[in-house]
This record gives C-alpha cells, sequence and structure tokens, in this order.
C-alpha cells in the first residue's frame, strides 16, 4: 500500500480553442512529508522580494518582474532573493516609462504597499500601455533576462523536487472541446471545458494507483456552477463536497477501490502567514507546471512522442509522463490526454464488447495518446 498525494491546478479560460490545461502532480508521499520549509526557501531565493506565492503567469513575466519590483515589501511576504538587486536594475527603465501612463495610480500603490497581490490584469495593462511607447525593446530585454534565468531555476527545482519522490507522475489533461451543459451525473456540478478535463483526470488517477492504496487530492479552487433547487442554478468555488462528489463518481465508473480524501474546503491560490494560513508548497509547483507546460500542448501538428521529449527536456522528470496502469497492466501509458471525443474513445476501449466512437485526428499528440490506450486495452485492435 502506497499513500499518494495529488496536486491539481489548471492554465487558461476554458473558452473554445484556447488550449486550456488541467495538470496534477502525483507524488507517492503524504502531504506534511512534502511540505518542506527547505522547498519554501528556494522559492524565496528564486523569487523574493515579493508577496508569497509565486504565480507563474506573472513571475514569470519580463513586465510581471517590473512590477514586482516595484513593490514595496510586506511583512509576510519572500524575502530579497538572489536576483533581488538583478531585477531592480533591469526595472529602472519601464518604471520609469509606467510613471507617465494611466498605470501611475496603480504603480504608487504598489510602492505605497496598498493591495499589493499583483493580477493579470495589471500584467496586461501595464504590457499594452508599453507597447504604445517607442524603443522600449532594450528595457524589456534586459527584463527577461532576469525573468529566463528565474524560469530556468524554477525548472530545475520542480525536477529536483519530483525526483526526490520517485514514481512521481505528471498529468496534463486538455479541456477545450466542445461540451454539452449538463450535470455531471451523481454530482451538482454542471459541466464545463474545465470540469470535464479534471474528470479524465481523476480517470487516470484511479487508473495508475494499486487497489490498496490511498491518495490525499488538493485543488486548486475556481468557480463552477451547480444545480440548484428547481431549475435555479448558482455559481460557487469548487472543493470540499463538491470535489467529494466528483471523486466518488470517478471512483465508481472505474470500480477503482483507491481511497481518495480531500484536504478540506475550497483550496485558494493564497498564503497568509499571519493567520497561520499557509498555501502548500507543492501547488505553487502545480500552477508552475500547468503555465508553462500548456504552450507545448497547443501544437495541433506534435506528435506525443515529441511533446513528451520536449517537456521532459524542458522541466519535468525523464517517464513522469507515463504510468503503468492497473487495467490493463500492459506497460506505462501516457499520461497526457484530453477530455470529449478522445476520452470517449478511451473509455470505450476500456468497456469490454462496447462499439468504438471515431478516432479524434487532432491534435495529433491527442491522436496518438488514443491510440496506445486503445491498443493497449484492445490488444492492438485500435
Amino acid at each position: 500500500m502506497t499513500h499518494w498525494s495529488l496536486y491539481v491546478d489548471e492554465s487558461g479560460q476554458f473558452q473554445r480553442h484556447d488550449g486550456s490545461l488541467v495538470a496534477g502532480l502525483l507524488v507517492p508521499a503524504t502531504a506534511r512529508e512534502l511540505d518542506s520549509p527547505t522547498l519554501r526557501r528556494r522559492f524565496e531565493e528564486i523569487w523574493g522580494p515579493a508577496p508569497f506565492p509565486p504565480h507563474a503567469a506573472i513571475y514569470g513575466d519580463p513586465i510581471g518582474q517590473a512590477l514586482l519590483a516595484a513593490i514595496k515589501p510586506g511583512p509576510h511576504g519572500m524575502p530579497a532573493g538572489r536576483h533581488a538587486g538583478r531585477r531592480r536594475e533591469a526595472s529602472r527603465g519601464v518604471l520609469s516609462l509606467l510613471e507617465n501612463t494611466p498605470f501611475s495610480a496603480r504603480l504608487e500603490e504598489l510602492r505605497e504597499g496598498v493591495n499589493t497581490t499583483l493580477r493579470l490584469d495589471d500584467v496586461r495593462t501595464a504590457t499594452k500601455l508599453l507597447r504604445r511607447i517607442p524603443d522600449t525593446g532594450a528595457d524589456i530585454e534586459r527584463l527577461d533576462d532576469v525573468a529566463n534565468r528565474q524560469r530556468t531555476e524554477m525548472d530545475a527545482l520542480l525536477r529536483r523536487s519530483l525526483d526526490r519522490y520517485p514514481g512521481s507522475r505528471v498529468l496534463l489533461l486538455r479541456g477545450d472541446h466542445e461540451g454539452h451543459r449538463a450535470v455531471v451525473p451523481g454530482t451538482r456540478i454542471f459541466r464545463d471545458r474545465y470540469v470535464d478535463a479534471l474528470e479524465v483526470l481523476l480517470h487516470r488517477l484511479h487508473r495508475v494507483l494499486g487497489p490498496a492504496d490511498t491518495c490525499e487530492v488538493h485543488v486548486l479552487t475556481r468557480d463552477v456552477e451547480v444545480a440548484g433547487i428547481g431549475d435555479a442554478t448558482s455559481t460557487t468555488h469548487f472543493g470540499g463536497l463538491l470535489l467529494r462528489e466528483l471523486l466518488d463518481v470517478v471512483r465508481v465508473a472505474t470500480g477503482s477501490s483507491v481511497q481518495c480524501r480531500t484536504s478540506g474546503g475550497a483550496v485558494h491560490y493564497r498564503d497568509r502567514r499571519a493567520t497561520l494560513e499557509t498555501l502548500h508548497p507543492f501547488l505553487v509547483l502545480c500552477d508552475w507546471v500547468a503555465t508553462t507546460c500548456r504552450p507545448a500542448t497547443q501544437d495541433f501538428g506534435t506528435s506525443l512522442v515529441d511533446l513528451e521529449r520536449h517537456l521532459e527536456a524542458a522541466r519535468l522528470p525523464l517517464g513522469a509522463l507515463r504510468a503503468g496502469v492497473v487495467t490493463p497492466a500492459l506497460g506505462a501509458l501516457p499520461m497526457l490526454g484530453a477530455a470529449g471525443p478522445a476520452e470517449d474513445r478511451v473509455r470505450a476501449a476500456l468497456t469490454p464488447g462496447q462499439r468504438l466512437p471515431p478516432q479524434p485526428a487532432a491534435p495529433r499528440w491527442v491522436a496518438d495518446q488514443v491510440s496506445e490506450w486503445v491498443n493497449a486495452a484492445r490488444g492492438g485492435a485500435a
């Protein structure tokens, strides 16, 4: 019996054709074993000084780096890291330019320590304004050099963190297909691209864990629609009871005996050390995986083999994208996949006597992973 922890986050808006992704880090250790003060210090060394936790889409962006340099350090943020001086110097030109734009009021807030939580909208607004100013290329290039050093160190930290726990797996599921708006049977949750992709990820989870294994599931929350009384619907944070409902539905559908439990209520991407509400460091790593792996999965012409090689060369441990499955036990199968027609064909192949729906043609890597699962399930009858 092995005790596992699963950490889940997503990237993208889950709108049509935006290539959104749900990512999971599956690690053979308990959450307590993985919650390392050393790992937190590594984040501080790479990304400080800045508010914690470091959000990949903001902290890995060159303009995000400039805005981080403007923030007045808070009592519970990350202390100065190894790149603090280089970031500060590289940011001077960009921050000087932003002082003469409509972003100046927001910049003053950051400098005064008011509302220092950076949002993607902050980065997007500042970037848009800078594009209107000529001759900013050299300033942004200096910032990107700093950001690239940090991105490289974060990739190495991710790889080392997973390598410490042999058997760790990375699950990546696309969720941008055209779905049907209906409640997931056995739950109160309405289907959307995110819910469908998360459901596929949980199906993969139950197919790679042993019958006596246990797993603690940590999912960073997002808004989902749920069924109310009668015809009413409401929007709420996903997690807690809703997550347990989905976990139970998937366990029954897969015939799994794996015991999965949740960590409590809805988990937000935040850290409030003053109130002892701290974010687990592996959720920070999962945010990094979802954001940085997503662009590679949007190339429709890439084969599965080439995509796996690219992700392993860039940041993931060798073999983390494949796992042996309980049924069928025919070697390591891809942990990269997609919701919708691709998963429909996989599930049909895993159900004896069920007719296979059509093979999806694109993206190429999605079709490749379907073929591998079907061949394993049907003995080569893809």
